[in-house]
């Protein structure tokens, strides 16, 4: 299903498995918790959560289950 190695349309972008990994992971989670509305649609209170509204944060809240999932 994720054949190792393969080049891409473009010679100089490579696709290897864990970049397929990566993509399919990050999209399966994303749809499965519904991430992609964190923020978007969903967004915390600002007096009560203040440290939601960090960069960092927000980034790792994104991509810490995608971390798991792969761990798995």
């Amino acid at each position: 299903m994720i054949s190792p190695d393969v080049k891409g349309v473009d010679d100089a972008v490579r696709i290897t498995k864990e970049n397929k990994l990566e993509a399919m992971a990050q999209q399966f989670i994303s749809q499965w918790l519904e991430i992609r509305e964190l923020g978007r649609d969903i967004k915390p209170d600002a007096a009560l959560f203040p440290q939601y509204y960090d960069t960092e944060l927000q980034s790792a809240i994104h991509y810490e289950p995608v971390l798991f999932f792969k761990s798995c």
